[in-house]
C-alpha cells in the first residue's frame, strides 16, 4: 500500500493528536492516583503567582496541542491560521525535544556510570524522588522525545503542504506560456 504525499500530513497530525491524548490521559490517571509508569512525586498546588501562571500555561498546552493537531489533520490550517498553527507546532516540537532529549541523555549518563549525577549534576533522588533509575524514567523521557520527533515531522510536513498550496495558488491555470518551450529567433 502506497500513500500519496498529501496523505502523510493528516496521518502525522493524527499520530501527534494520539500522542497528546495519551499524554493527557496519563496525567489524569497519575493525578487520580495511578502508578503504572509512575512519574515519581507529583507537584502539589502552586504557591506563587509565577507557579500558578506556569501551571495554567502547561494545562492549556494539552487542549491547544490537540486542537492544533486536529486543525492540521482536518485541513483547517489555511491562510492566517496556517502561520499561527505552524508556530505552535514548532514550539511544541522544541519544548518536547528540550524535555525528552536531555532526559534520555541524563538517564544514559546515570545508567552507564559516566556521570553518576547525570547531566544536571543533581542526584536521582533530587530529580525524581527515588533512589534508583527505573524503567518508568526511561519510558517517560523517551515518550517526550518521541513527541518532539512527531511534532517535528508534523511541522515539516505542514510547512511543505503550505508551500505546495501557495505555489499551486500562484500559478494561473489559464497561463500556458510557462508550459511552452522558449522560442528561438
Amino acid at each position: 500500500m502506497t500513500f500519496s504525499r498529501a496523505s502523510w500530513t493528516p496521518r502525522i497530525a493524527y499520530t501527534a493528536l494520539t500522542w497528546v491524548l495519551l499524554f493527557f490521559a496519563f496525567h489524569v490517571y497519575w493525578y487520580l492516583g495511578g502508578s503504572f509508569v509512575d512519574p515519581g512525586e507529583l507537584p502539589g498546588l502552586p504557591h506563587s503567582p509565577v507557579a500558578w501562571t506556569f501551571t495554567v500555561v502547561v494545562a492549556a498546552a494539552f487542549p491547544l496541542g490537540a486542537l492544533v493537531c486536529l486543525t492540521i489533520a482536518r485541513g483547517w490550517a489555511r491562510g492566517p491560521l496556517a502561520c499561527a498553527t505552524s508556530a505552535l507546532v514548532w514550539l511544541g516540537c522544541a519544548l518536547l525535544l528540550l524535555r525528552g532529549g536531555p532526559g534520555v541523555l541524563d538517564d544514559l549518563t546515570r545508567a552507564t556510570g559516566l556521570l553518576p549525577n547525570g547531566i544536571t549534576g543533581l542526584s536521582l533522588k533530587d530529580t525524581t524522588g527515588h533512589a534508583r533509575l527505573r524503567w518508568s524514567d526511561w519510558t517517560i523521557d523517551a515518550y517526550f522525545l518521541a513527541g518532539g520527533i512527531i511534532f517535528g515531522l508534523l511541522a515539516v510536513r505542514h510547512r511543505a503542504q503550505q508551500n505546495h498550496s501557495r505555489r499551486r495558488n500562484t500559478i494561473d491555470p489559464r497561463d500556458t506560456s510557462s508550459a511552452l518551450p522558449p522560442s528561438t529567433p
